[in-house]
Formats: C-alpha cells, sequence, structure tokens
C-alpha cells in the first residue's frame, strides 16, 4: 500500500482506481519506473545517435527527439493493460513492448521527398515491424499508392494526422534497442503540434474545436500539395528559360554564319547591303517568353485566404452560443477558396493541366 501511495504521489495522474482496473501488479509499475530511469542515459545515447544520423540524409530538413516521460510510460502499460488484460508488461520485457522510448522526428519540406527518406531508413536500420503510413480519410489513391510501393501498412487516421512511422532496431551498446521514426513534410509537423497542444491535455472531443482543427488540416494539405507545384513549376520555368537562351544563341550563331556567307558573295553592293541590313534585322527578333503567371491567381488565392479565415479570427467565441451557425459560416467561406485549397487531389488536376499547356507553349 506504502508503495502505490509513493507512486501516486510521484504521478499525480495515475490514480488508484486505474492501477486497479488494469489488474496491474504495483511492484511491476515501481520496478520498471526504477528500470526507466536507470535506463535513460542509454537511450539518450542512442537517441543522439539516430539523430545524427537522418541529418546526413540531404532531403531531411530537421530532426528533433524526445525520450518518453516516465508518467507517460507508466500511464500507457496501465492503459495498454486495460485494453488487453492477457497482455503482459513486466520489468523484463517493457523495453520491447513499448517501443517508443525514444522518439525521433524527422521532417522534410516536399510531399515527394518521402521517396527518399524512406530509402534512407529502410537501407539504414532493421525494422521491428512494417512502417505504417497515416493517411486522412479522403487522400487520393495516388497518395496512399506512394506509400504502399515503399512497403508501408495503410491506416486512416480518426483526426486527419498523416504521418510514416518505423519502428527500428539499433544496437549502440550489447543491449538492442528499438526506436520509434516519425516522417512528416513541415506542415503536416506544425499542423500535428498544434491539434497535439489543443486537443492532447483533456483528451476530450469539442465538437468546435474539432472543425476548426478540421479545416487547418486541409489547409496544411493544401499548403503541401502548393509547395510540390510550386517546386515542380519553378523547375520547369527554369528549363524553359535555358531552353529559351539556348535557341537564342543558336539563331545568332546561324545569323553570324549567314553573314559571313553574304561578305563572300560576289554581287551587287545594293544587293549586298539589303542583304546585310536583314540579318541586322534578324538579330533583333526574339521570341516570345511563355508567361506562366497566367496559369495560376496567385494573387486571388492570398486574398480567398484572407477572407476565409479572417472571420474565424474576429469571432468571440465565449459569445458564441449558437455552434450551428459559426460552423456554416466558417464552412461557406472556406469553400470559396481555389480549388487547391480545399482538397488536396484537386490540385493535381490543376498541375497536369499546367504543365500540359507549358509543353503546348514549347
Amino acid at each position: 500500500m506504502k508503495l502505490k501511495q509513493t507512486l501516486m504521489q510521484k504521478y499525480s495522474s495515475i490514480s488508484e482506481a486505474s492501477i486497479t482496473e488494469a489488474n496491474i501488479s504495483i511492484e511491476h509499475l515501481a520496478a520498471i519506473d526504477d528500470d526507466f530511469a536507470k535506463l535513460n542515459p542509454q537511450l539518450d545515447q542512442a537517441a543522439e545517435f539516430i539523430t545524427r544520423f537522418l541529418l546526413k540524409a540531404k532531403d531531411i530538413h530537421s530532426v528533433r527527439y524526445r525520450l518518453k516521460n516516465p508518467e507517460h510510460l507508466l500511464r500507457k502499460i496501465i492503459r495498454k493493460k486495460k485494453e488487453n488484460c492477457l497482455r503482459e508488461i513486466t520489468p523484463g520485457n517493457y523495453r520491447s513492448e513499448i517501443t517508443d522510448l525514444i522518439g525521433v522526428r524527422a521532417i522534410h519540406l516536399f510531399k515527394e521527398d518521402w521517396k527518399k527518406v524512406n530509402d534512407f531508413i529502410m537501407n539504414t536500420w532493421e525494422v521491428h515491424e512494417q512502417p505504417t503510413a497515416y493517411v486522412r480519410a479522403g487522400d487520393t489513391e495516388e497518395y496512399s499508392d506512394m506509400f504502399k510501393e515503399g512497403g508501408c501498412e495503410i491506416k486512416p487516421h480518426q483526426f486527419g494526422y498523416r504521418s510514416v512511422h518505423y519502428i527500428i532496431k539499433t544496437r549502440p551498446a550489447k543491449e538492442e534497442i528499438l526506436a520509434e521514426i516519425q516522417v512528416r513534410t513541415i506542415f503536416e509537423e506544425g499542423w500535428s503540434e498544434i491539434d497535439h497542444k489543443v486537443r492532447y491535455p483533456s483528451r476530450n472531443s469539442n465538437e468546435l474545436i474539432d472543425y476548426l482543427l478540421l479545416v487547418m488540416n486541409r489547409l496544411a494539405g493544401s499548403a503541401d500539395e502548393l509547395g510540390s507545384f510550386t517546386k515542380k513549376l519553378g523547375l520547369h520555368m527554369l528549363e524553359s528559360r535555358l531552353d529559351y537562351e539556348e535557341k537564342l544563341l543558336e539563331k545568332d550563331a546561324v545569323i553570324l554564319e549567314l553573314e559571313k556567307k553574304i561578305k563572300l558573295l560576289d554581287i551587287d553592293k545594293d544587293k549586298k547591303a539589303e542583304l546585310t541590313k536583314m540579318t541586322s534585322d534578324l538579330h533583333a527578333l526574339v521570341p516570345p517568353k511563355f508567361d506562366f503567371s497566367s496559369l495560376f491567381p496567385i494573387q486571388g488565392i492570398g486574398a480567398a485566404l484572407a477572407e476565409a479565415v479572417g472571420p474565424l479570427a474576429n469571432l468571440d467565441f465565449s459569445q458564441a452560443s449558437d455552434l450551428y451557425r459559426i460552423q456554416n459560416m466558417a464552412s461557406d467561406k472556406v469553400t470559396q477558396l481555389p480549388a487547391p485549397l480545399l482538397e488536396p487531389g484537386k490540385q493535381r488536376n490543376k498541375i497536369k493541366s499546367v504543365n500540359n499547356k507549358a509543353k503546348s507553349a514549347e
């Protein structure tokens, strides 16, 4: 009894009722707590090693890690025992049963960068289990297929959380250690951090908060689409400019060769002067460049975003008694956004259309 009271005094979120309901030995919990404290320095070294290794991958933007909070560890063990009373989690096996004692985040900028990040992780470490790709209901098949081709199990997430989770094995010393690596884009990371801060403390669902987080989730997904589109368009514009400049050089070379041949012609001076003037006029002729700005209403997007988000920011929620009215007003504003900002899948058709127009212009 004294051991139980000591543990509950140390960790206020762990109650006697939860321990009893989980039918777990208080001695086991105390022993796990003690062992985990001793294990922390070793876990910290392993986490730093994994982080340094991940930073070598050129497509990874940033990496950070955390060690499991001891109170969260005990709560997770209690929760898992409640979910499955036959499951045994003891001081002897908790290191392998709880696979996220080390948690590492690897962030990349563009969605398509995941393929190279995935290759890096799979070629560097042995995985403990098949990687899991969490997707949002409504994401395109093309998006899910990318993860399937990379060897991931696809799982729709109830809150629209997008991330790929790996459980890897590492052995910095004699004992094998498991670590979880979460890989996502920088926009997915931003949304998930806000979602975690807002939703996690109470773990209670609120209809209005859930709705606003859903809007933010869609905007984050659309931002990923726009990021990838901007990257592809930038590369295409660079290729078009280099091709354009190359054609100008070819044109000038042909004209110079023509001028040399005109000088060698045995013809009337007036005729030769006329031909020379014509070649000078050819030098001045410059083919028109393709105007990419006409393909995408960038300024319209900024105005639409401001119009959509502005009313939400100005609402006094403490005075809002009609949730239905707020939701409908927000919904009406969000549906006024350009198609790429509503559903990530719709942006793909826009990209294909732009690419086709660019090719035809060449």
